[in-house]
């Protein structure tokens, strides 16, 4: 048996599950907690599966593997991009996030865009990185893997999710001086 908890508003639940996910909707809580009571019985396998339809990430918090991918060049806006592996990418600049108007929207990996999940765009690196972004002037910082293209704003580095933007606290600025550095290829 694989005994695991829930937290819904401070309260902890017990339940059979392989993730550990913390939950801050009401709508969400009501549907984990529905979850967590049907699916109990079921067995420790299924959950997984369920808490990642509706949180969008896996139960070590990262999103769904995304196959090494480089792709072709590209134009947006007159500006030509050119994806190549980049190992050693550490670079200072300046994120923003996106979220509501493209949740739900296939992304350039073929991934369903979550904006609650741990993804960020980049308009170079291959699809499948893993980038840890930090904000400079708070110290947070997040692993993101990369799995769109973007951002096309003149100035900017790297877009992240909504969620990524909360976590480093620059969701109600928009922006932020981040420090973005490649920590795992997408081929490992």
């Amino acid at each position: 048996m694989c005994y695991n908890f829930i937290e819904v508003s401070k309260v902890t639940l017990p339940f059979q599950a392989k993730a550990v996910i913390q939950v801050k909707t009401l709508r969400i809580e009501t549907l984990l907690l529905v979850a967590t009571l049907g699916l109990s019985a079921t067995g420790c396998s299924t959950i997984t599966d369920s808490l990642d339809a509706v949180t969008g990430v896996f139960e070590s918090g990262e999103p769904a593997p995304i196959s090494h991918h480089i792709g072709k060049p590209y134009v947006i806006k007159g500006v030509r991009y050119v994806p190549h592996e980049d190992p050693d990418y550490d670079v200072v600049g300046t994120a923003s996030w996106y979220g509501r108007p493209y949740h739900g929207r296939k992304t350039a990996s073929g991934q369903i865009y979550n904006m609650n999940a741990p993804t960020a765009a980049h308009p170079t690196l291959p699809l499948g990185t893993q980038v840890r972004v930090t904000n400079l002037t708070n110290h947070r910082s997040v692993v993101l893997t990369v799995n769109d293209r973007g951002p096309f704003a003149k100035g900017r580095i790297i877009d992240v999710s909504r969620r990524a933007a909360e976590r480093l606290g620059f969701r109600r600025a928009g922006t932020a001086r981040v420090r973005v550095e490649v920590i795992q290829t997408a081929r490992g």
